[in-house]
């Protein structure tokens, strides 16, 4: 008997397939090949294909929408904890207030997992992205915690 999840992961690998056989150009001589597929160009699949770019890997990703970004892109943004910019604009954010926040607004909210965005947010999003060339521009200067 086969089991829901066998028939899942059967139906996905055949889907993979279909996929990246769609995507490849059909006319003669023309080959696609890549090291990596990355399916979902979400924020964490955008994140991972840019990492595996930055190894050397020739990565492909594919994205059932038109528009890359997945549900991140209605987020209306991210929070980072402690930055250089607030810092200088005399915020008081700290991985300690910014957990405290998070546990007191959400609801059954990971304490584990909000520890640890609270405490390596800066470095994991803000020095990443800087490190890369991006450059921080100050639009608003936001509200007080």
């Amino acid at each position: 008997m086969f089991s829901g999840r066998l028939i899942f992961r059967i139906f996905f690998v055949v889907l993979l397939g279909v996929i990246v056989g769609a995507c490849v150009d059909t006319e003669p001589g023309v080959e696609l090949s890549t090291e990596a597929i990355v399916v979902g160009a979400g924020i964490s699949g955008l994140s991972a294909a840019v990492e595996m770019g930055r190894a050397g890997v020739n990565v492909l990703v594919l994205d059932r929408n038109s528009v890359m970004g997945g549900h991140a892109v209605m987020a209306g943004g991210f929070a980072v904890v402690d930055t250089p910019i607030q810092n200088e604009l005399g915020f008081q954010d700290t991985p300690e207030l910014a957990y405290q926040d998070w546990m007191d607004w959400t609801e059954d909210g990971d304490p584990d997992w909000t520890r640890y965005y609270a405490e390596n947010s800066r470095r994991m999003i803000y020095d990443w992205v800087e490190e890369m060339g991006a450059e921080w521009v100050r639009v608003a200067s936001g509200w007080e915690n």
